[in-house]
């Protein structure tokens, strides 16, 4: 099984991240890396985007931030590009980020929201042992206890 491993996103691989593309049925529940990037890049405030590497290999893009609000983490965007899907780079990206989330020691949640039509995020999400905290108007909030 491959190491994942988070690498900022920069001018070295910029263009790679924004290349990523999940698979066609599930576009209509993502923005691209591009769109999500943009966004981070006008409010930046407390965002962090990372590169998911399966060793050497840039598998997928994630976002995520500390809530100061909500006191917990968000994670706010993760995408494995359609050639690397059902390998089991997603459920190790998560793994990892909640790894990461321990580590940091800030708080003791972790939250996703999810399409509540996305049901192979969904599963994905639960099969690490997210909840389902709430579900409202097509969304559906996830939370996992660090």
């Amino acid at each position: 099984m491959s190491n994942i491993i988070f690498k900022e996103v920069d001018i070295s691989n910029y263009d790679e991240c924004i290349a990523l593309e999940v698979s066609s049925n599930q576009k209509e529940f993502v923005v691209s890396n591009k769109e999500a990037l943009n966004t981070y890049e006008q409010t930046g405030s407390g965002i962090e985007p990372v590169a998911i590497y399966a060793d050497d290999l840039l598998v997928g893009f994630a976002m995520f931030r500390n809530d100061t609000y909500y006191k917990c983490f968000f994670i706010w965007y993760l995408m494995i590009d359609a050639k690397y899907q059902n390998k089991g780079y997603g459920r190790q990206s998560i793994i990892k980020l909640l790894e990461l989330f321990r580590l940091r020691n800030s708080y003791k949640r972790v939250t996703i929201s999810v399409s509540e039509e996305n049901e192979k995020a969904l599963s994905l999400y639960k099969s690490v042992g997210f909840k389902i905290v709430e579900d409202f108007e097509g969304e559906v909030d996830l939370e996992y206890n660090i």
